[in-house]
């Protein structure tokens, strides 16, 4: 049986400037961008030029309380809710 990603999370320090590096170097297109206010927190979802893989960056302030994924010990992934915004 062959394996194959599709999607990927990763979190990063700087959200536009991850954008831009996604975007501007690697060729990907930003699909949409939300927040996450319980984790004090943005997303934004990027996918590959033929769309075989998407990419979500994860952004928390220094006032987020999130540790792996989770906020005040809740997990919040499976239960997030804000306001998206489309790019294109």
């Amino acid at each position: 049986m062959k394996t194959s990603f599709i999607y990927t999370g990763i979190r990063v320090k700087d959200m536009k400037e991850s954008i831009d590096f996604y975007t501007k170097v690697l060729g990907m297109k930003l699909i949409g961008k939300s927040k996450i206010p319980i984790a004090k927190g943005d997303v934004a979802n990027l996918i590959t030029e033929g769309g075989e893989f998407s990419l979500e960056l994860n952004h928390y302030s220094k006032a987020s309380n999130t540790t792996r994924g989770t906020s005040s010990g809740r997990d919040w992934t499976t239960s997030r809710s804000g306001s998206t915004t489309s790019t294109g």
